[in-house]
């Protein structure tokens, strides 16, 4: 591949700054620049991978340089048709008639055949539960506890689910929707028991409690209500000593075109309220890249002549401005 075009990602940092909130995260915003753009974006602990406009695929470093040697070696073997972004997987799509799947770009940095397992729909796991999820998006969605040792699975509303995070052995189920404006939802589950069993022979399918008559009264029960809101998107939660926090969307919207007039916004809990702690960005976001663990998460926003990548890691919230020549 042509690495000739390695200048236009030439990048120089502006500014860094950092601040602690009180017995909260650390937040470490920074701007940097560049005279280009990039579709697509992976995170990885070392950099990223990002495809161009031009269907080209490069590895930038944290520092968003191009690394020629990682950039060498992650190039596929065979032609890409074209790249795709699913679910935070980086897909090819491929003129390799032996294989009718696409590829996926792994956690190892190499090109593998997609199986059903990169597209798990697990979005968390301790020692007791195997949680799932799916989503149709305003025609609904559930969660799912699959208990480890009985094997019974257990349900609940969550449109769509954005975040599972376990405090005090209560888990809070945080789901959100940008269907004709933004609404948000967290409850708390203090015992997965105590939901909705699911019969065995009911397969794992989206609103599967219209066959067996559940209302949506029954798919709350064992559920305590601590938000349910309009006009708010709350993208991830965590805790930090025993403190849950909130990344959260604010302010009109136009869910049909992916824009919001709102900024993202660190918030914490009050009164069955979201409340401001920080300003994260300020800016018209478009949702772009999601990744997630038990303990990290990673999101990319697009806002016109910038890409907004937020990273969170233990205490730390890493906000980090790129600006772009152009937008594709």
């Amino acid at each position: 591949m042509r690495l000739f075009i390695f200048s236009v990602f030439s990048l120089l940092l502006l500014s860094c700054s950092e601040q602690k909130t009180p017995n909260g995260p650390i937040i470490i915003k920074s701007d940097s620049q560049s005279v280009t753009a990039f579709l697509y974006c992976v995170k990885f602990d070392d950099g990223y991978a990002v495809t161009t406009e031009n269907n080209e695929l490069f590895f930038l470093n944290q520092s968003f340089e191009i690394d020629s040697i990682q950039t060498q070696q992650i190039q596929p073997k065979i032609t890409a048709q074209s790249y795709y972004q699913y679910k935070g997987l980086l897909l090819m799509y491929h003129d390799n008639e032996a294989v009718d799947r696409p590829y996926v770009f792994s956690k190892h940095k190499e090109w593998v055949v997609a199986t059903d397992a990169y597209f798990s729909d697990v979005v968390y796991e301790d020692e007791s539960y195997v949680i799932s999820t799916t989503c149709h998006g305003e025609f609904g969605g559930t969660v799912f506890f699959k208990h480890k040792k009985t094997n019974k699975i257990y349900s609940c509303i969550a449109t769509c689910l954005t975040s599972v995070t376990k405090l005090n052995n209560n888990y809070y189920i945080t789901s959100a929707l940008g269907h004709l404006g933004d609404s948000s939802r967290i409850l708390e589950i203090k015992d997965p028991t105590t939901l909705v069993e699911m019969k065995k022979e009911v397969p794992l399918l989206n609103n599967w409690w219209i066959k067996e008559e559940f209302t949506r009264e029954d798919l709350l029960k064992g559920t305590e209500k601590i938000i349910d809101t309009f006009g708010i998107f709350v993208y991830d939660a965590f805790s930090i000593k025993n403190k849950l926090y909130y990344l959260n969307k604010t302010g009109i919207s136009n869910s049909s075109y992916g824009i919001s007039m709102g900024n993202i916004l660190l918030s914490t809990i009050k009164d069955q309220q979201l409340v401001t702690v920080d300003t994260i960005y300020a800016g018209s976001t478009g949702f772009g890249t999601h990744q997630k663990t038990n303990k990290t998460s990673f999101f990319l926003f697009n806002d016109l002549d910038k890409k907004v990548f937020i990273t969170r890691n233990k205490d730390t919230i890493n906000i980090q401005t790129l600006h772009i020549k152009k937008e594709l």
